[in-house]
């Protein structure tokens, strides 16, 4: 209420409930009450503002989130036509995907295996992981773990991994996060709690992660390289390695005289008495 009775406006922002038609008919406004509503109402506006911009970091996460679902679902299309086997394609940061279900179940369907990782993230700072993870507070993991629980329930359990995902000492019980043991002391009992059956929590914590990480078998070794040589008296023409590294015990032995090559030492000799004139050849020697 302005000095002069007309209406008016705090420093916060809010109007008082002192109606101006007293204040012009000569009352008097009343200071105590009109501090408490400047203190209540500033509270209200604080308490709404701080609401107002943690709903639109989440917003921001979800829609960040719609953008990186959309842009992976697109690129596992491309994968898919160009003949990848889908089963060995690993998904991270699936959570993302949380408010986005029907692009999970394409992914799903897809047979890709959806790895929910960052479970636990929580930081000393206030909020900042509400500004990068839409399930960076209790009430967002509970939901993962709804989700899981249910993705599970319809037959997905085997496409399904969750992880800490730590990178950061930040995440270390120590200096404030939530630690290692979190997704087995917290996230699964949370799960199980909401539906996930013990024989499905074994394949995502066991099961899964066994199967995916040992599809590769280490390639058969490389065909080595090798170069051809002739005998300069017998012609008999055999290998050898071009890396010494890769020479054979059965490999050919040879002796060497000027230009010349030969298998054997009788190959050399007969050489050696014809005067090494050329064109020259001799009998194949006898092991």
């Amino acid at each position: 209420v302005s000095e002069r009775g007309g209406p008016g406006l705090l420093d916060n922002g809010c109007a008082t409930s002192t109606s101006s038609t007293s204040l012009l008919e000569g009352g008097t406004v009343d200071e105590s009450r009109t501090e408490s509503l400047e203190s209540g109402g500033g509270r209200r506006s604080n308490e709404g503002t701080h609401t107002s911009a943690r709903s639109a970091q989440r917003q921001r996460a979800v829609d960040a989130g719609e953008a990186a679902v959309a842009a992976a679902l697109g690129a596992l299309l491309v994968l898919q036509a160009e003949g990848v086997q889908m089963g060995r394609v690993i998904v991270a940061h699936a959570q993302l995907a949380v408010f986005h279900k029907r692009h999970l179940y394409e992914m799903l369907r897809l047979g890709v295996v959806l790895c929910f990782d960052g479970v636990g993230t929580t930081w000393p700072a206030p909020d900042v992981a509400v500004a990068r993870d839409p399930l960076g507070d209790a009430a967002g993991e509970a939901k993962l773990a709804r989700l899981v629980a249910e993705l599970a329930h319809r037959g997905f359990a085997s496409q399904l991994l969750v992880s800490h995902a730590i990178s950061s000492a930040m995440q270390f019980c120590r200096f404030g996060g939530a630690g290692f043991l979190h997704v087995h002391r917290s996230f699964f009992p949370t799960a199980r709690a909401l539906g996930l059956s013990a024989a499905d929590e074994s394949k995502i914590t066991k099961g899964n992660a066994a199967r995916v990480f040992s599809w590769w078998r280490p390639p058969p070794p490389p065909e080595r390289l090798v170069r051809h040589w002739e005998c300069s008296a017998c012609h008999g023409v055999f290998t050898e390695a071009v890396n010494p590294t890769e020479a054979l015990p059965t490999d050919q032995n040879y002796y060497e005289k000027f230009d010349f090559r030969y298998c054997s030492t009788a190959c050399l000799a007969a050489h050696r008495k014809a005067a090494y004139k050329l064109p020259f050849s001799s009998p194949r020697p006898t092991k």
